[in-house]
């Protein structure tokens, strides 16, 4: 004749202002973070695209320096 519990529900539990801030500080931190690294990818990726430009360029005028050398 006892109690047996087999589950337990806790709701609408809340916690201190100073650890919500702090959790709330970190998410913040983590998303900057994230962004920053999202940027850097993008300006390492703008910058190949600009060198492969730039090779392109020059091979292109290579062929016509060849071009007008041979005629």
């Amino acid at each position: 004749m006892g109690i047996f519990v087999s589950d337990i529900n806790i709701v609408e539990f809340r916690f201190s202002p100073e650890f919500d801030a702090a959790i709330e500080s970190k998410v913040r931190a983590e998303q900057d973070a994230l962004a920053q690294k999202n940027l850097l990818e993008k300006v390492k990726y703008e910058a190949q695209q600009t060198i492969e430009s730039a090779k392109a360029q020059a091979e292109s005028i290579k062929i016509q320096a060849e071009a007008v050398r041979s005629q």
